[in-house]
Parts: structure tokens; sequence; C-alpha cells
């Protein structure tokens, strides 16, 4: 199978997932990022499904060129039953060199930070300091 065909499935595979797990654990899911100190790490195509304040994300990362290389889903969540679904998702592909790490963050003032670790072997997943708007 070529390889951008198996990445455009394996990210639909991860938006459908996220989408069952955001209904089937009610209107605002708990992710382990925000409910933690600690950081959580994942080994390449390990699916990871985040909550950032009002958006989401489902992605994974390929060990590439000596970088990690994630590729993320973003999605707007359904906070309450009353809200519209919205089927517009933007796929951000980026690659972080190791040691170094990129931030995702939303208008509500959460942030999590992806760190590729030092052999780009793995991504660690932490809740990142954030300064408020003003």
């Amino acid at each position: 199978m070529p390889q951008k065909m198996f990445m455009g499935i394996a990210a639909a595979v991860l938006i459908s997932a996220a989408a069952q797990t955001a209904r089937a654990e009610g209107d605002r899911p708990k992710p382990a990022a925000f409910t933690s100190s600690t950081a959580e790490v994942y080994s390449p195509i390990h699916a990871m499904t985040y909550a950032v304040g009002s958006n989401g994300f489902s992605g994974f990362f390929e060990q590439t060129d000596g970088k990690c290389a994630l590729t993320l889903m973003l999605f707007k969540r359904m906070m309450s039953e009353e809200d519209t679904p919205d089927k517009s998702v933007a796929r951000v592909q980026v690659s972080i060199r190791p040691g170094e790490n990129a931030r995702i963050g939303s208008a509500e003032g959460e942030a999590l930070e992806l760190s590729c670790n030092t052999n780009a072997d793995t991504v660690s997943v932490s809740r990142a300091q954030t300064v408020p708007s003003q």
C-alpha cells in the first residue's frame, strides 16, 4: 500500500476513533494531560488524542530523517448536546528536531507541549504553562 494512501487511511481512522471516544465519554472528556503533571510518552504510529480547550486533536508520529514527524488532525469539539457538529478538520504535519518541542494552544489558555526525545524514537505530551491573553 503506498505511504500516502496509508497516511490518509490512518488519519481517517484516528478522526473516527476520536469522535466515537468523545461521544462515549460525554460532553467533556478529561485527557490524561490535563489531570496529571506527568508526560504521556508515545512510540511511532501510536495514536494520541487530546482535548485542548474547545478544540481537539488526534494524531501520531513517525521517525523520519532523524526527526519526529507528526501528523495531527485538528477539530472543534462538541462541548454540549446542543452544539452542532463542525465537520471541518485540519491536517497539520510538522517535524520536530530531537530535543525540541512544539505547542498546541487554545483560545481558552490551555496548551499541550509535544517533545521529541533525543533519539527521535518517542514523543512526549505534557501540559504546558500558558500566559493568559490580555
